[in-house]
């Protein structure tokens, strides 16, 4: 919902309490200037600073609703159809029914065009990759699960968002299915695993059907996160995985 549909809805004239420190005070929304509705306290008409006590700095004092007023609170408050509701006619948003945990998405699994796409854009908004971060499964005993989970790098540069073993790119779980690693240990798992799914579940119309999960045909295991590896196990692997680069023509 806009910001804009979020004002269309509330109830300008009925009060309600600020919450924080100003929990004992009530205000109706059109007390409240549109810069602070919108998050932008600092931008406030009322707003002021004053010298503090030391005289050696300003400090912020106020504005119209002091500062407790939060836009997204409210919303998420709303959405949830909550006791302490401003809307008229309070929307109610149903808990959508899947079998992945912190399932971010807005529709069922079963409604989106393409789900492959929209569960990337999801990974990527779960799951960024900022400069500098380091591989997820570095040095680790048992990365990604699977048929064959693998051994961990030596701290590579993450670059890769992996899925997997549930190889729907709806399922995000962050740290369970979805995870940032770097390009050697992505290909590893992949040679030593793709081979255990079969084709993707698809629906009768041909479809690709992200309502079920995307795992190995027998037995696989989840991914570890904590079962470490030994040093000389890590670097005899990284050593194995440069000589076999080394093959294909890379100068490493």
């Amino acid at each position: 919902m806009s910001e804009k549909d979020f004002d269309d809805y509330l109830t300008l004239e009925e009060a309600f309490s600020l919450g924080g420190e100003l929990d004992d005070v009530m205000v109706t929304l059109d007390s409240v200037c549109q810069s602070c509705r919108h998050g932008f306290h600092d931008e406030c008409d009322e707003f002021w600073v004053r010298v503090n006590e030391e005289a050696n700095n300003f400090e912020w004092v106020s504005c119209c609703c002091g500062g407790n007023y939060d836009l997204h609170a409210q919303l998420r408050k709303e959405s949830k159809g909550s006791a302490d509701s401003n809307y008229v006619g309070t929307p109610v948003v149903e808990e959508i029914e899947t079998y992945i945990n912190d399932y971010i998405g807005v529709k069922s699994l079963d409604e989106y065009a393409d789900p492959l796409s929209s569960g990337r854009k999801m990974a990527a908004k779960t799951a960024p990759i900022a400069p500098g971060m380091i591989c997820e499964w570095a040095w680790l005993a048992q990365a990604g699960g699977g048929v064959v989970p693998i051994l961990g790098c030596p701290g590579r540069p993450a670059s890769d968002r992996h899925h997997g073993p549930d190889k729907n790119t709806l399922n995000n779980e962050l740290g369970v299915n979805l995870h940032r690693i770097c390009d050697w240990c992505h290909n590893q798992w992949h040679a030593k695993n793709d081979e255990a799914y079969g084709p993707r579940p698809t629906n009768e119309d041909g479809s690709v059907d992200a309502s079920v999960p995307f795992i190995p045909d027998g037995d696989y295991v989840e991914h570890d996160p904590t079962t470490r590896a030994k040093d000389e196990e890590i670097y005899a692997e990284d050593g194995l995985r440069r000589e076999e680069a080394r093959k294909h023509g890379a100068d490493i």
